[in-house]
């Protein structure tokens, strides 16, 4: 299991709240760090000095200065260590090793199986990523590892609760089972949530996007939700859950959810092959689904633009409701035009003009890689607090 984090000093509070800082960008010299953390001057560089010293952080070249002397500007050095992800989808999982400033070292694809069981498949994960490891040049232990899993996770225990489509995981806690191989931080998020860090994060020089939806449409859907800058969970764990509301029109495929015509039912990427197939379109999957969209298909686009309104039809109630400022639409089915358009089509004639006035509906710039990108984001952060934490109370 997890070793348990040294007790919480005020210098080790400072470390990691600098770090941080550093970190997002938002403040990259000694004088703003010192601004906003509220930290003395000379308590700022006797931290930083320890934190470049440890190797946490680096200092080079200059910043904007307002006058006197050019400021040097601070960055996480990503040469401190690496971090691990591996996101779980249906079929496969992919692991994946990232430096602490994000940069992919490494990523591999693994076939899976949800039937084969969490304790089999999180034994045979410890092995990949062991695998991995061996094979990077300087191989280095991660500092900390995250996990996707497309499956509510409950916040404090990281069990998994009601994952439909995988019922053995129910009560499953992969990350305690990951833990038992090592002692690094494990963490185990809902891939959905992954896709809102990664997009509500986005460039360094990027501020991050308080309020934020991120739907992910593949083969089923999920939603992730950023409010006031933080991943908001929900009290289970299934905030954003939006994939089994009932939308009024018959199914398409059979859901174990139970609820009768839910939105996975209609709209997911599986009920859009199912319905192309019914009418006689042959596609192997959802890459070809788009490519005969694109390519005229009518059958293709209409099957896209149909599931694009059903679900924006749905969004519309949460986007009146919540008020984002962006919904970021990710997963194989965000790279139809057909369907972002329909879903944005329908959020601007539902949503109050209050809501949509400043709205941006989006697809991601990276909408396969997202779900990695976001784990790798939590997984640096939990490394980074910990590498700060223990040179805070040195």
């Amino acid at each position: 299991m997890s070793s348990p984090a040294p007790a919480s000093t005020p210098g080790s509070v400072g470390s990691v709240q600098i770090v941080r800082l550093v970190r997002e960008g938002a403040a990259v010299t000694r004088s703003a760090l010192a601004g906003q953390t509220g930290l003395s001057v000379s308590a700022v560089h006797r931290r930083v000095d320890q934190l470049t010293r440890a190797g946490i952080l680096t200092e080079t070249g200059s910043a904007v200065s307002v006058g006197g002397r050019p400021s040097r500007e601070l960055a996480v050095d990503g040469r401190y260590g690496v971090v691990a992800a591996a996101t779980m989808s249906d079929a496969t999982i992919q692991v994946t090793l990232a430096d602490l400033n994000g940069e992919v070292l490494s990523s591999t694809s693994h076939p899976h199986q949800a039937g084969d069981g969490p304790e089999a498949t999180m034994a045979r994960l410890w092995q990949q990523l062991q695998q991995a490891v061996a094979e990077l040049p300087g191989r280095s232990d991660p500092l900390a590892i995250c996990l996707g899993i497309p499956a509510s996770v409950v916040p404090g225990s990281g069990e998994l609760a009601f994952p439909f489509f995988m019922p053995s995981w129910h009560r499953a806690n992969p990350g305690a089972l990951v833990a038992g191989h090592t002692e690094v931080p494990v963490l185990v998020a809902n891939s959905a949530d992954l896709i809102a860090v990664a997009e509500s994060r986005g460039a360094r020089d990027r501020p991050v996007v308080e309020q934020l939806l991120a739907v992910q449409l593949g083969e089923r859907i999920g939603c992730g939700v950023i409010s006031n800058g933080s991943l908001h969970r929900g009290a289970s764990g299934a905030a954003g859950e939006i994939s089994h509301v009932p939308v009024g029109i018959p199914s398409v495929i059979p859901c174990a959810c139970g609820i009768p015509q839910c939105l996975e039912s209609v709209a997911s990427g599986k009920a859009v092959l199912a319905a192309v197939a019914d009418q006689g379109l042959e596609v192997d999957d959802l890459e070809q689904l788009v490519a005969a969209s694109r390519a005229g298909d009518a059958v293709a686009a209409t099957a896209l633009r149909r599931a694009g309104s059903e679900i924006g039809a749905v969004l519309a109630t949460i986007v009146n409701f919540f008020n984002p400022s962006e919904v970021v639409i990710a997963g194989e089915l965000s790279t139809s035009e057909v369907l972002v358009s329909a879903i944005r089509a329908e959020l601007f004639a539902r949503c109050l003009q209050v809501v949509t006035h400043d709205l941006l509906v989006r697809a991601s710039a990276e909408p396969l890689a997202v779900t990695t990108a976001g784990a790798v984001v939590l997984a640096q952060e939990a490394a980074l607090t910990e590498a700060a934490r223990r040179v805070g109370t040195n």
